[in-house]
């Protein structure tokens, strides 16, 4: 709150794992943005301003979302009614032999999934369910080209799984990079 205080209407928590997957302090946290923001609701002057208008972003892999729709499937709407409008997850990559060449998405046991490449689009669709027309959320992503094992057709796959998600609307924002 001391940086709504001093002008900021955003906040982007860019650490490689939101709240080092503690879900009951992000869950704490949301509830604590989402109290401030109604209590703000009921006073005027500058702050109060900011502080109803302010959205902020965050991160979470995608064993993270995995877990979260299992443990807490409430958490990513508390997030977005609190004001969360922007989740970046790093995908790296949508070609198997490239994932597994990196250990990527190595912890992700579920037997939902045969194929990381499922696991990774199970847990975007689960993020846009959280989503509503009065509280939309971004989903943004990287992928990185150049990693162990990558190839012409592995990029290509890369490419073309990313732009079907985001013909799907399961991904907004793409940054492809070079490793």
């Amino acid at each position: 709150l001391n940086g709504v205080a001093n002008g900021i209407g955003s906040l982007f928590d860019d650490t490689s794992t939101h709240f080092s997957g503690d879900f009951d302090q992000a869950e704490k946290y949301a509830h604590l943005i989402r109290s401030a923001k109604e209590k703000a609701s009921d006073m005027s002057g500058d702050f109060s301003e900011r502080l109803k208008e302010f959205k902020y972003a965050y991160q979470f892999t995608v064993e993270q979302l995995l877990r979260i729709e299992q443990q807490k499937p409430q958490l990513l709407k508390d997030i977005v009614q609190a004001g969360g409008r922007y989740l970046y997850v790093g995908l790296e990559s949508m070609s198997e032999d490239v994932l597994r060449n990196v250990h990527k998405y190595a912890v992700i046991r579920d037997e939902r999934f045969a194929k990381k490449s499922e696991a990774i689009e199970h847990a975007l669709r689960y993020v846009k369910s959280q989503s509503s027309p009065d509280n939309l959320l971004t989903l943004g992503t990287s992928v990185l080209f150049g990693l162990k094992g990558e190839t012409l057709q592995t990029v290509e796959t890369t490419i073309t799984r990313v732009g079907d998600l985001m013909r799907e609307g399961l991904i907004d924002l793409a940054s492809p990079n070079i490793y």
